[in-house]
């Protein structure tokens, strides 16, 4: 280390008695020397190679614009001979000139060299450091270490190729002096990992539709380099073959039938049946079939066309058609049945062999599809009337065979019972004085029993199967319920109408406080503007106002004794009935306000 130390103590003496000629290529922007860094050399090369006499060395450094400025440099008289270090001087910012004229302190060190014999500048230049020196720009500092050019990555994409469309293909890229790679395509093709040299490029639906993509390798250079290298590659994308048997097809069992294959990207097609039928030409497209008597027995069977591919695709392709063999059709109505007024039913016709079938009824009804085995049949008002309707299926034979087959089934249909009247009873409930309540309704046609219900549930309970039921009321409750009745059968239910009942709270509790306290609405009925005046507050009191179906619509809370007085404005309320519950540990009152 002292022997380092000695030797940079000489070299800076000697760099600041005699400063080198600046070189041809690159020239500092300093007049003068001001606060020199002194950088030492090692070595100097380009891809491992000496420089020599003519190149040259650049000190810069960046300025606050983005551009690089020179700040020191040297020609070569010959190449660094090792134990004799070449020194380079780099010039601090002057702060006494208008333009930067040096580096600034603590910015990182930039080099780039000048091959003189091939007039080439390499900004892609390495500096290894030694330890214990400056690695930044320090004024009257001292870096020490050995510098290497980095050329221009070379790459080649490999010969151009052929792949099957279901065949990934993988690449043999080549590249040098590249920092990283990276694969391309013009296509719709994906990469598994892009930045690998034999990465495994998989066709894209657009590759196999143009039946080709160009593939391009992209090696770039190390930073700060930007001499990047591409080249491309052509992958021919051969498609597979594709098989059409024809569309599924029928015929007479003693009619031969001329199928209508079609193939693309086949090297050969073939046909194949799984009867024992026999083709006049299997490697024809449009050959001739005669079904055999297996086929006919079967009444069904199935013809594929194997299409051979095109090397390098390896895989057959296979298609096939259902060529059904005709014989003379059967039909079934299925069994009796029944259903109730008001329900449909879907039939549970049977056929085969038929080119068409289709439903007919003997009453005034209608299916959805007569056309379906499993048509949907809708009573008309003279089948519910008459209770019965015969139901008829026919089964047309598929040509070139001939006839009709038809089977009848009877259809039976109870009714639903009549609609009951709207129940009768107390429409205006005081629970305070009324716990329960009666409901009645008359009998309707039809009805076994009858099902009572009260909405909402919060009302209370109601219990009832005849045409009479009884309503317990839920003490807390206020506002609107309903009360409905269904007449039941066998068949379903039939709802009546709702009966409202409005249902309210008008006790006041405890030693006469409702007595002592007067409240009053004025003007009631109003416009929605009023007031509410109350007399004889002795405690906290809750006001909450209510729409007639219990929504509530805004609250308070008085805690003042005495007489109290309060303005409302409910003018943006429609018209109706409101009402206004007063309430606290002693006593709930409710007032009835009636908006005009």
């Amino acid at each position: 280390m002292r022997k380092i130390q000695s030797l940079i103590m000489a070299l800076s003496l000697l760099m600041l008695s005699s400063v080198p000629l600046s070189g041809q290529h690159f020239v500092p922007v300093y007049e003068s020397v001001y606060q020199p860094m002194n950088i030492i050399f090692n070595a100097a090369t380009i891809d491992g190679i000496d420089l020599e006499a003519g190149d040259e060395i650049g000190i810069f450094d960046t300025i606050p614009s983005g551009e690089q400025i020179c700040v020191g440099s040297i020609v070569f008289t010959g190449p660094i001979i090792p134990g004799n270090p070449l020194p380079v001087i780099a010039c601090t910012d002057d702060p006494l000139t208008t333009d930067q004229d040096g580096f600034i302190d603590g910015n990182p060190i930039l080099y780039r060299l000048w091959d003189d014999s091939e007039s080439m500048e390499f900004i892609c230049v390495t500096m290894t450091y030694d330890l214990g020196f400056d690695v930044v720009f320090t004024s009257l500092g001292t870096a020490l270490g050995s510098l290497d050019g980095i050329p221009s990555p070379t790459v080649d994409a490999g010969a151009d190729a052929e792949t099957c469309e279901d065949t990934p293909y993988t690449l043999s890229g080549i590249a040098t002096n590249q920092d990283y790679v990276e694969w391309a395509t013009d296509g719709d093709g994906t990469f598994d990992d892009a930045s690998l040299l034999n990465a495994t490029y998989t066709p894209g639906n657009g590759d196999i539709s143009n039946g080709v993509v160009i593939l391009t390798l992209t090696a770039y250079a190390f930073s700060p380099c930007g001499d990047h290298a591409s080249d491309d590659m052509v992958l021919i994308i051969q498609a597979l073959a594709t098989a059409y048997a024809g569309a599924d097809d029928e015929t007479c069992e003693d009619m031969p039938y001329t199928l209508s294959g079609f193939a693309t990207n086949q090297a050969s097609v073939e046909w194949t049946t799984d009867g024992d039928g026999t083709f006049d030409d299997a490697t024809l497209l449009d050959a001739t079939y005669t079904p055999g008597s297996d086929d006919i027995s079967n009444g069904v069977v199935i013809l594929t066309l194997t299409a051979t591919s095109i090397a390098p695709c390896n895989t057959d392709i296979e298609d096939d058609m259902v060529l059904i063999i005709q014989a003379l059709p059967i039909a079934g109505a299925g069994p009796d049945a029944g259903i109730c007024e008001g329900e449909t039913y879907t039939m549970l016709g049977t056929a085969s062999n038929y080119g068409s079938i289709n439903w007919s009824s003997a009453g005034d009804g209608t299916f959805d599809n007569p056309s379906l085995l499993n048509a949907t049949y809708t009573p008309g008002s003279d089948d519910i009337s008459n209770g019965t309707v015969a139901l008829t299926i026919t089964a047309t034979a598929i040509t070139p065979c001939s006839g009709s087959v038809t089977d009848k089934m009877t259809l039976s249909i109870d009714p639903l019972p009549e609609t009951p009247d709207t129940p009768t009873g107390p429409v205006e409930v005081d629970i305070h004085f009324t716990s329960t309540s009666q409901y009645e309704t008359q009998s309707a046609t039809g009805a076994i029993t009858y099902l009572w219900t009260l909405s909402p549930l919060t009302a209370g309970n109601i219990a009832g199967s005849g045409i009479t039921s009884t309503v317990t009321w839920n003490a807390a409750f206020h506002g609107f319920a309903y009360v409905k009745v269904f007449a039941i059968n066998n068949c379903g239910g039939a709802p009546s109408d709702s009966l409202k009942v409005f249902v309210y709270n008008s006790v006041g509790v405890g030693e006469n406080y409702g007595d002592k306290m007067n409240v009053q609405i004025i003007p009631n009925p109003n416009r929605g503007s009023f007031k509410l005046s109350i007399a004889g507050m002795e405690s906290k009191l809750d006001i909450a106002i209510f729409s007639s179906d219990g929504g509530l619509i805004e609250s308070h809370t008085l805690n003042n004794d005495g007489d109290i007085e309060m303005e409302f404005n409910l003018t943006d309320l429609p018209k109706g009935l409101y009402f206004i519950r007063l309430y606290n540990d002693r006593t709930n009152l409710i007032e009835k306000v009636i908006i005009q």
